[in-house]
C-alpha cells in the first residue's frame, strides 16, 4: 500500500511514466518520490502527477519533497486536486524542501480554490524549507484561513519573521 522511491535516480521520463501508470491505481495509498535526483525542474512531472490525482481515488499521501518544484508546479497540483473534487482522496501533500515562494498570483489562487472547496480532503500540507519568507507567509495566511479541513501546516525553515508568523497564527 505504500511506495517509497525517495533518493532514486528517476529522470523526468520515469516520473511521467510513474504518474501515468498510477492513474489506474486501486490499492496504493502512500507515494514517496522525494528527492528523485532528476536534473530538471519538477514542473513538467508535477503536471502529470496532477493529472493522476485528478483520476486516482485511492492515493491518500503524496510526498514530492526535494523535487526542485517552484510555484508553477504547486499550482498545477492544486488545480488538478481542485478539479478532481470529491473523487480525490488525497489527505497529505508534502512539498517541503523545494523552491516554492507563493509569489505567483496564479499559484496562490489555485491553492486557495483547492483548500476552500468543500470537497477537499487535504488535512496536512507540508511547505517546510521552501522560500516563502514573509511575503509568501502573508499570502498563505489568507489561503489557509479559508480551509475547514486543514489541520496541519508545516512552514518551518522558510525565513519567516514575526510579521509572517503572526499572520499565520491568526
Amino acid at each position: 500500500e505504500a511506495v517509497h522511491a525517495s533518493n532514486c535516480a528517476l529522470d523526468t521520463t520515469a516520473l511521467v511514466a510513474l504518474a501515468t501508470v498510477l492513474q489506474a491505481n486501486t490499492s496504493l495509498r502512500v507515494l514517496d518520490i522525494s528527492r528523485p535526483l532528476a536534473k530538471t525542474l519538477m514542473d513538467e512531472p508535477a503536471s502529470h502527477f496532477g493529472r493522476m490525482l485528478h483520476v486516482n481515488t485511492t492515493l491518500q499521501e503524496l510526498d514530492l519533497s526535494q523535487c526542485k518544484m517552484n510555484d508553477f508546479g504547486l499550482q498545477l497540483l492544486a488545480e488538478s486536486i481542485y478539479r478532481a473534487g470529491p473523487s480525490s482522496g488525497l489527505q497529505v501533500l508534502k512539498v517541503a524542501c523545494n523552491n516554492i515562494q507563493l509569489v505567483s498570483d496564479e499559484c496562490v489562487l489555485a491553492l486557495s480554490l483547492m483548500l476552500s472547496h468543500n470537497t477537499c480532503r487535504l488535512s496536512e500540507l507540508y511547505l517546510g524549507s521552501n522560500r516563502l519568507r514573509d511575503e509568501g507567509a502573508l499570502k498563505l495566511a489568507e489561503v489557509v484561513s479559508q480551509s475547514e479541513k486543514l489541520r496541519k501546516l508545516d512552514v518551518t525553515s522558510n525565513s519567516i519573521t514575526s510579521r509572517g508568523l503572526c499572520a499565520l497564527a491568526r
